[in-house]
């Protein structure tokens, strides 16, 4: 048998307004005592509206009547607005011998993505085809200015895995100089600086390793991003990006694992292997949180305090008065150091 989703031969794509509907082709053909079979087809993802498939059709190769292999379709909402996702139908003379895992109803949020599987399993000889409905509402939440802007983000993704990395930094950077809309802002801010580093510093095996990093932590692939990142902070410790790496350890360890004795180990290592880094104040604040989890509150609050210390105007201090230094970031770590210290609330001597 030979399964899958053929553009060439389907219709692609169809569109209802009100209850609007998008269709990915398959298609399939049975043979009798036959084996192996590969996949293959158009790379191009089809779109409706922002709704996006990662494939435009499925091709499950050569399969046995009585067997049955699986494949992965990601739907992602590459816009701003909800995407709730009604039914997704298997539609077609030969429907019975493919299937989904989708059941219910769910809605994609700006930004999300879910993985589907489809299933072909032959029942008889023959070529095989059907179509897979996706049934879905739009609930706009942004204009069709943030929604093309968004757009930008997703083509800074694609040349970076294109290999094209400068490409990608100015997508990049046009994107968060628009109206970014999504969490897609925070990843593009990550990124960005990453990339534009390339250009200076080369793309030697300390960027490949921490720029794959940051890609594993997109994906919630926590594990490979610790490995790469431990590998660079060893091998590579005088790299440019090597605080970079600690501090990403620890903030997948405080915020994606809720390693706290880990996050309050590495924080702490950055601080003191390099005291000159830009994420002295951020780790500071992170080593502190930690242990407030840990329940640790006097060491939490001492390092609140160090850190609202480093803040603290020193003409104020003099005249007895309880200010930060006149600048916003200073404003902004004597004020969460303050609202640190006040979850501490055993360690008084410290307010």
């Amino acid at each position: 048998m030979i399964g899958g989703f053929n553009s060439n031969r389907l219709p692609q794509t169809t569109l209802q307004r009100l209850g609007k509907i998008f269709s990915i082709s398959a298609s399939a053909a049975v043979v009798v005592a036959c084996s192996g079979g590969g996949s293959g087809g158009p790379e191009e993802p089809i779109q409706a509206d922002f709704l996006v498939a990662s494939v435009p059709d499925f091709y499950f190769g050569t399969r046995n009547v009585g067997t049955s292999t699986t494949q992965q379709i990601e739907l992602s909402n590459r816009s701003g607005d909800i995407y709730p996702i009604h039914r997704l139908e298997l539609v077609g003379a030969d429907a019975e011998q493919f299937e989904t895992n989708f059941i219910g109803e769910l809605t994609l949020q700006p930004a999300e993505r879910i993985a589907i599987d489809v299933t072909f399993a032959p029942l008889n000889d023959g070529q095989k085809a059907a179509q897979l409905h996706v049934e879905y509402d739009i609930i706009k939440q942004v204009t069709d200015e943030e929604n093309l802007n968004e757009q930008r983000f997703y083509q800074a993704a694609e040349l970076e895995k294109q290999g094209n990395l400068e490409g990608s930094a100015e997508s990049y950077k046009s994107y968060l100089e628009g109206k970014p809309a999504t969490i897609n802002k925070r990843k593009a801010a990550i990124k960005f600086p990453v990339l534009s580093e390339s250009e200076r510093h080369g793309k030697g095996e300390d960027f490949n390793l921490y720029l794959n990093a940051v890609n594993d932590r997109d994906e919630s692939n926590h594990l490979a991003a610790i490995t790469k990142l431990n590998k660079l902070i060893v091998e590579e410790p005088n790299s440019i990006y090597a605080d970079d790496a600690l501090y990403m350890r620890g903030y997948i360890q405080l915020m994606d694992t809720a390693d706290y004795r880990g996050a309050r180990d590495t924080m702490k290592q950055l601080r003191d292997q390099y005291p000159d880094t830009k994420y002295y104040d951020t780790a500071l604040y992170s080593e502190a949180l930690a242990n407030t989890e840990l329940g640790e509150k006097k060491s939490a609050g001492e390092l609140f305090q160090s850190l609202k210390d480093r803040h603290t105007s020193e003409g104020a201090r003099k005249l007895s008065l309880d200010l930060p230094k006149d600048n916003y970031l200073s404003r902004l770590w004597f004020d969460r150091a303050k609202q640190g210290l006040s979850r501490t609330a055993d360690r008084v001597d410290l307010l």
